[in-house]
């Protein structure tokens, strides 16, 4: 079964269920798929993680990383890629580049809650501001160790 939007589920004595496709009552479900990210999900995802069963990606783990800034900071100390060195910005406070970079806040992944800026710049929410690189965005998921 799909759902485009965040099912309703029950994890119950070790089961979990999810909303029927046909939209009446409720199914068990024995592995999860779960590829988005949702306004809302932290919940569900933490009922994924209660119910422990298989699930891509892992669900503890997607508790970890839902909140985006707090993500960057474990996965930069794991990182091959951890230059160039971000900087940072409390809400209120003004940071200056003396050239192209980015703020990033808030906890989208997907492109949202961005500002390319040069000179000063006014953070209006607790930012990650890191150096500008032009390009095209590119997402890859590498499952095993093989890729």
């Amino acid at each position: 079964m799909a759902h485009e939007m965040l099912p309703k589920i029950v994890v119950q004595q070790g089961r979990l269920l999810v909303d029927a496709s046909s939209g009446f009552g409720m199914t068990a479900v024995s592995k999860v798929v779960f590829h988005g990210i949702f306004e809302h999900d932290h919940d569900l995802i933490a009922g994924l993680a209660v119910w422990g069963g298989p699930c891509l990606p892992n669900a503890k783990a997607m508790m970890d990383c839902r909140l985006k800034l707090p993500c960057l900071v474990r996965a930069l100390r794991f990182s091959e890629f951890a230059a160039p060195a971000r900087g940072f910005a409390s809400a209120g406070a003004t940071y200056f580049a003396e050239s192209n970079h980015v703020a990033k806040w808030g906890d989208w992944h997907c492109g949202e809650n961005k500002q390319e800026f040069s000179g000063d710049w006014q953070a209006d929410e607790s930012s990650i501001v890191e150096p500008f690189l032009a390009g095209g965005a590119v997402r890859v998921v590498v499952i095993g160790d093989q890729f």
